[in-house]
C-alpha cells in the first residue's frame, strides 16, 4: 500500500462570497475546478478561465428562466 502525500487546496472567491462562484487548484498541480451556481451562470460565463479547453458538467434541476 502506498503512502498518501500531503497537498494544499487553494480555493478563490472572486466575489467573495463563499456560496458563489469558487475556484480550487491544487497548488502543484495545473487542474483547476470551477464551481459555478446557477444563479450566477451569467455572471460565471464571464471568467477567462472557461475559455480554455475542458471538461464541464451540469448539475441539478433546470429553472424555469433560461440563464444561457
Amino acid at each position: 500500500m502506498t503512502t498518501a502525500t500531503a497537498k494544499t487546496i487553494q480555493i478563490y472567491l472572486p466575489t467573495g462570497e463563499p456560496r458563489g462562484i469558487r475556484i480550487a487548484e491544487i497548488t502543484t498541480r495545473i487542474v483547476q475546478a470551477i464551481l459555478i451556481p446557477r444563479s450566477d451562470l451569467a455572471q460565471g460565463k464571464l471568467r477567462r478561465e472557461l475559455d480554455l479547453p475542458g471538461v464541464y458538467f451540469l448539475f441539478g434541476e433546470a429553472e424555469e428562466e433560461v440563464l444561457c
